[in-house]
């Protein structure tokens, strides 16, 4: 799965520890979000918005216990 967060530098994710992860998707941000990719892209800023919606957005991580 992949998930963003405003401050990526703000979650960290280790491979030895456990957390929490809490977050959301349909962002506020979205309808402002745009594509970058390779030259000759053919995406719509309605097609970058809807996927926008759809990616979880991370909004705090937290320690949790080992299962």
């Amino acid at each position: 799965m992949f998930v963003f967060a405003p401050e990526p530098g703000a979650l960290p994710l280790a491979p030895d520890r456990w957390v929490t992860v809490t977050g959301h998707f349909d962002d506020p941000a979205a309808p402002t979000c745009h594509w970058v990719g390779p030259e000759g892209s053919k995406i719509t800023a309605s097609q970058a918005a809807t996927t926008c919606r759809e990616h979880f957005v991370v909004t705090a991580v937290t320690d949790a216990p080992a299962p």
